[in-house]
């Protein structure tokens, strides 16, 4: 096998390639296994559909991408940011609001809303705000490496709720995603900056 940065050529067997959907020419990001696909698994394992309401926690890495997935499946978004200053990007992304995580009474009137909450978050926050805003049978799905445990048994009981989390997904769902991705033009946000010529020492 040949590898490295600067390779031409890598040679894998049958079974772990999957070809590029046609004339789709931004694909890196979106196919990297080890972060987008755990972010589209619990999408299709909680069968979210047009009708879905689903709430993203961080707006980040993870998250800008759930939340243009999200948007492409028609469902509809809430984004629960900590920096209000990111409203109109949020919703350039395709979130239908942006509620401030650090408000508790913006966080108390979205009580009982949502189907899904996916939480792309690292840090241990207070949940019990967002396990009140599931709606019956709602999910809590995390794929950020909280390193506290998450405390929920009697924030869940009521009204049949639950927390979830997913490893990476299966050659089919990337499968999936890869189709997705390509028909919605789904792309992560870039930003460009200029390379200086000069060293500085």
């Amino acid at each position: 096998m040949n590898k490295g940065g600067f390779a031409e050529k890598l040679r894998a067997d049958w079974q772990w390639v999957i070809p590029l959907p046609e004339n789709w020419m931004r694909p890196a990001p979106v196919r990297c296994c080890a972060a987008v696909l755990p972010v589209f698994k619990p999408l299709l394992m909680s069968n979210i559909t047009a009708t879905s309401r689903v709430g993203v926690i961080g707006i980040g890495g993870l998250g800008h991408i759930a939340i243009k997935l999200l948007h492409a499946m028609g469902a509809e978004v809430v984004a629960f940011s900590s920096t209000p200053d990111k409203k109109q990007s949020i919703l350039d992304m395709g979130a239908d609001e942006v509620v401030n995580s650090r408000d508790p009474e913006a966080l108390k009137k979205q009580a009982g809303r949502f189907d899904l909450i996916l939480s792309t978050v690292a840090v241990d926050l207070d949940w019990k705000p967002y396990f009140a805003a599931l709606a019956p049978q709602g999910k809590f799905h995390t794929v950020g490496a909280v390193m506290k445990p998450i405390e929920a048994a009697l924030d869940l009981d009521p009204g049949d709720k639950a927390v979830t989390g997913s490893s990476t997904g299966s050659l089919c769902q990337l499968r999936s995603l890869l189709r997705l991705a390509s028909r919605a033009d789904i792309a992560p946000q870039v930003e460009f900056f200029p390379m200086s010529t000069s060293i500085k020492r």
